[in-house]
Order: structure tokens, then C-alpha cells, then sequence
């Protein structure tokens, strides 16, 4: 918004708001709750506006814009400090936001990915559970170890892929149980979130774990899958 350049002028509550693009509903609603003032009346008892008061419409604006409310912006407007402060919050605020969107933004690459015929409201909802879940033991203190873990497995399953290691034999099979025991302890042992998680590693294989890929993925879910088929001792 332009600040109309007319030292002295006065401005009617009409001029003022096709002046400045703002609506007279909206100049009232700003005057009935304290943000701005009229400096007087005119002999027809017009509000009449000056140029400070043009200037205080030009920062509750400037403030909109950034997001905050009218009432974060009645509390700061004329308190420098307080302004800083709002900006700050507003800025911590704006930065959650958008770790929110970009997890949201995430979930849904990953069940675009799926085939279609994957997406029916039991899988849907697991893979969603699944994710959230994800997310949740992300932010959780032990997190850090969780990560250690699995990029301990990736490395010594890399070394197995690598070295043309079939997935059955014993040496991976060996890794294979430890990762089917972080995939339990993650899911709390819930077979559908489980599942989700497979289905999740075939679209979207982890990009936040150091060495491992969609190659390394795969790898492991045949050697998860051996496991599965060989008869129990």
C-alpha cells in the first residue's frame, strides 16, 4: 500500500479508503476497536484523517500483510519493542507453518506414488498412521539412536548388496532381523501400520538416512521377505 504524499491534506473516510485501497467498512471496523482515530469532524460531521493517521493505517496494514492479528498489531503499534517481539513470533509462527506443509506436502508425494488401486480407505488411513507416526518419532528425544540404528543396518547391508551377497544367505539374514525389530519397535507391532510402512519404502524410500536408497531398500525387503518364508526353529 502506498502512503498518499499530501502534508497537510485532510482526508475524508472516502477519499482516504480509494486512496489507500481500503475498504470504509474496513476504515470503521479499525476505528471501532481502537487502531485508528479520526482527528476530527467536518462541518457535515465527515471523520477527516491526517497524515498521521494515514501513516498508522499504512503500519496496521503493513502488519496484516505479515500476518498478525488486529490484536497483536494494537498491542505493538507505537511500542518498538513489542513490535520486535510480534515480528519474532510471527516469524516462528510462519517457520512452523511451513515444516507443517512441507510434511503435508510429503505425505501426499508418497500416496500419489502409490498405484491407484493401493489407495482404498483402510490402506489410505494405515499409510497415513504410518507417516504421522513417522513424524511424530522424529521429533521424539530417542530419535537420534533410532537413526543410528538404521543407518548401522544400511551399512552393513550396503556391504552385503555390494559384495553380491544373495538376500537369503545367513550373514543377511542376520541384519534382516535386526531390521525387522526396529520396524516392530517403531510400529508398536501394529501389522497394519507394518504394512503401510512397506508399502511406504517401495514409492518413497528414506531420503533422511545417510546411504540408503531405493537399491538398498529393495535389497532389504527381500531379505525381510526370505525371513518371513523360511521354516521357524
Amino acid at each position: 500500500m502506498d502512503i498518499p504524499d499530501t502534508p497537510g491534506k485532510l482526508w475524508r473516510i472516502g477519499e482516504l479508503a480509494a486512496a489507500t485501497k481500503v475498504t470504509v467498512r474496513t476504515l470503521h471496523h479499525y476505528e471501532q476497536i481502537g487502531l485508528l482515530a479520526a482527528v476530527r469532524r467536518s462541518g457535515g460531521r465527515h471523520r477527516l484523517y491526517d497524515d498521521a493517521a494515514v501513516r498508522q493505517l499504512y503500519r496496521i496494514r503493513a502488519l496484516r500483510e505479515l500476518g498478525l492479528s488486529l490484536d497483536d498489531i494494537k498491542a505493538s503499534l507505537g511500542q518498538d519493542e513489542s513490535l520486535m517481539g510480534m515480528l519474532q513470533t510471527q516469524l516462528a509462527r510462519t517457520e512452523e507453518r511451513m515444516l507443517q506443509l512441507g510434511g503435508l506436502r510429503d505425505r501426499l508425494r508418497s500416496l500419489t506414488a502409490l498405484p491407484e488401486k493401493h489407495i482404498d480407505a483402510d490402506s489410505l488411513l494405515a499409510t497415513l498412521a504410518a507417516m504421522r507416526s513417522i513424524e511424530q518419532r522424529s521429533h521424539a528425544p530417542k530419535a537420534g539412536q533410532g537413526l543410528g540404528a538404521w543407518e548401522r543396518v544400511g551399512r552393513e547391508l550396503r556391504t552385503c548388496m555390494d559384495t553380491g551377497l544373495a538376500p537369503d544367505a545367513p550373514a543377511a539374514q542376520e541384519i534382516a532381523r535386526r531390521a525387522r525389530a526396529l520396524i516392530r519397535e517403531f510400529s508398536g507391532g501394529d501389522p497394519r501400520v507394518e504394512e503401510a510402512l512397506a508399502r511406504l519404502r517401495s514409492v518413497a524410500p528414506p531420503t533422511g538416512l545417510h546411504g540408503w536408497d531405493a537399491a538398498l531398500v529393495a535389497y532389504l525387503d527381500k531379505a525381510l521377505a526370505c525371513g518371513a518364508s523360511a521354516p521357524q526353529a
